[in-house]
């Protein structure tokens, strides 16, 4: 395993070597070496690394980058992927980074999972909506993303004017209780551009379902996230 990381190493500092990307490449090699010490004497000499691991954000990358997959043969082609650009080999270095930082072992599952989805047979470039759901990620704790979920798959309806909106339903067990976190998740989402937040629009008040209506809609990137979460759940789930 290590022989591997040490390959996209080499990669990633090659591809980030010259001139104009030089402080991009100061970051990412930062990053690799927070994920593995030993990975990160392949560029000794031009930067100086961290010499701690948390093997265990490690492992929860691995875990969703090779899911239900064969693990040697993900990183392979996580090998030739970075080995295709220099902006893919500093994408894939700052989601290194971003996951040793992390504040969430399932942030990290979910990361390894993103990069599984463009590496091997489906091979592509990441959209603007995946960068910004993947730099939510890096603000999230588990508590953030358990509380987005419920979110995503309770409490989204259609307006009247075909967005979609968050909406309160009140006839879900408990919900009453839980508007307090939710509203502070929806600010964490509104923050990390997941949601939007207009405070001069309001949605109907249903008397007869206690539907109330919020001034948060969602966006194609908070429907992203929740795709790439409901793909990892069994792993999150797993263990309980």
């Amino acid at each position: 395993m290590i022989e591997e990381f040490h390959e996209i190493c080499n990669v990633l500092v090659s591809k980030l070597n010259s001139r104009n990307v030089k402080i991009s490449r100061d970051v990412v090699v930062e990053g690799i070496a927070l994920a593995n010490p030993v990975v990160g004497v392949a560029a000794t000499g031009a930067n100086s690394f961290l010499d701690t691991l948390d093997n265990y954000l490690l492992s929860r990358l691995l875990m969703g980058l090779s899911s239900g997959l064969n693990q040697e043969k993900q990183i392979n082609d996580l090998y030739n992927f970075v080995k295709t650009s220099e902006e893919r080999a500093f994408l894939v270095g700052t989601i290194f980074k971003q996951t040793m930082a992390s504040q969430s072992p399932k942030a990290c599952v979910v990361m390894g999972k993103i990069l599984a989805n463009h590496i091997g047979d489906n091979e592509s470039d990441f959209t603007r909506d995946e960068i910004i759901a993947l730099t939510a990620l890096a603000n999230a704790t588990d508590y953030d993303l358990e509380s987005f979920s419920i979110i995503m798959r309770q409490c989204v309806k259609n307006d009247e004017n075909g967005a979609k909106r968050i909406s309160y339903n009140k006839s879900i067990d408990k919900i009453e209780d839980m508007i307090p976190e939710l509203n502070s998740t929806c600010a964490w989402c509104t923050y990390n551009r997941l949601f939007t937040y207009n405070p001069m629009e309001w949605g109907s008040f249903d008397g007869e379902k206690l539907i109330v209506d919020t001034h948060y809609k969602i966006t194609a990137s908070s429907e992203i996230l929740i795709r790439w979460i409901d793909e990892v759940k069994q792993i999150w789930d797993y263990g309980k």
